[in-house]
């Protein structure tokens, strides 16, 4: 280590001279010849141009436009005095496709851009599109319900609107689908239910087909449903017993028994505190002259919906009058 000192004391002043003016040459030269550089400048996303025109042609690229030409990585040549105020934001690159006026397949080149510098290589070079003509269909929307609400309490027919949704898109990926649904997730709901929900598009397998594909974008809907508490009524026998129609003379109703004897009914709370029974319509035994067996449909109370059945079975024991 002493030697090694040694060594650089030993006329340090010339070879401090020597390394400064070896330092200002090569500035100098640098800053004369301002040789080049290579940039590299990966996952740019491409930009796309000339989209409307092909809608206005009545054209479309088939699937998912933003995922076929992604991102790319570019290599740019820089002079050195343009690396330290360049900025990399300002490198792009483009996939023109306002040339394309009839379905067929394209390769279409990848173009770089920066405002300085000379563009050295794009990877990939090119893409490979089908364009096809735009079809636009509409589609029934159906409410999915998932998940299972608290006990005690029921969901009506959600109401939607729109009932229909339209799509627009290359006719390919617009025959693929089969369905339009929107998921309703009941397991946290206590109550009403309002909300704007987005509609999934479904092909023949029930899997999803990305709304990227579509020009008409990702689609919504507005559902309602009403979420009430449920009580259960006991089928009024007595009341059904006292209006037996269709006797034929000399004959009498002993008894009724309904199955089931007991109704589940949905509704305000307020309304179902002030119900507990429920009876049917009219009860015609058409001239029977031993026990029959009929259906019924119950006749609900004012602001109650069924949950379950609205028709019953009525047993009508029948015998001769003494």
């Amino acid at each position: 280590m002493n030697r090694l000192w040694n060594r650089l004391k030993h006329n340090f002043a010339l070879k401090a001279t020597a390394l400064f003016f070896a330092i200002m040459l090569w500035s100098f030269v640098i800053s004369e010849t301002d040789p080049e550089r290579s940039r590299a400048y990966n996952n740019i996303p491409v930009e796309i141009v000339g989209l409307s025109q092909l809608e206005n042609d009545n054209l479309a690229v088939k699937g998912d436009v933003s995922a076929i030409f992604g991102d790319a990585n570019l290599s740019l040549t820089l002079k050195v005095s343009e690396i330290g105020t360049f900025d990399p934001s300002a490198v792009g690159v483009m996939a023109d496709l306002s040339s394309i006026r009839e379905p067929g397949k394209y390769n279409i080149p990848l173009v770089g851009h920066a405002p300085v510098g000379s563009i050295a290589k794009v990877i990939p070079q090119s893409i490979t599109i089908e364009v096809e003509e735009r079809h636009t269909a509409q589609f029934p929307v159906q409410v999915i319900k998932k998940g299972t609400l608290a006990g005690g309490l029921y969901s009506t027919d959600p109401v939607i609107t729109p009932q229909y949704v339209e799509v627009s898109g290359a006719a390919s990926d617009v025959a693929a689908i089969r369905n339009a649904v929107v998921y309703l997730d009941e397991s946290s709901l206590s109550s009403q239910f309002s909300s704007e929900l987005p509609v999934v598009l479904l092909n023949e397998n029930g899997e999803e087909i990305s709304h990227r594909r579509f020009s008409s974008g990702a689609p919504t809907v507005d559902v309602f449903m009403d979420v009430l508490p449920v009580k259960k009524l006991s089928v009024d026998v007595d009341d059904i017993l006292g209006r037996i129609e269709g006797l034929p003379w000399g004959y009498r109703a002993v008894s009724v028994m309904a199955s089931p004897g007991e109704v589940e009914v949905a509704g305000e709370a307020e309304v179902l505190s002030k119900l507990s029974t429920i009876s049917v319509g009219s009860v015609n035994v058409d001239g029977a002259k031993e026990d029959v067996t009929i259906s019924a449909s119950v006749i609900l109370p004012e602001g109650t919906i069924a949950t379950t059945t609205k028709e019953i079975t009525l047993t009508v024991v029948i015998a001769r009058d003494r």
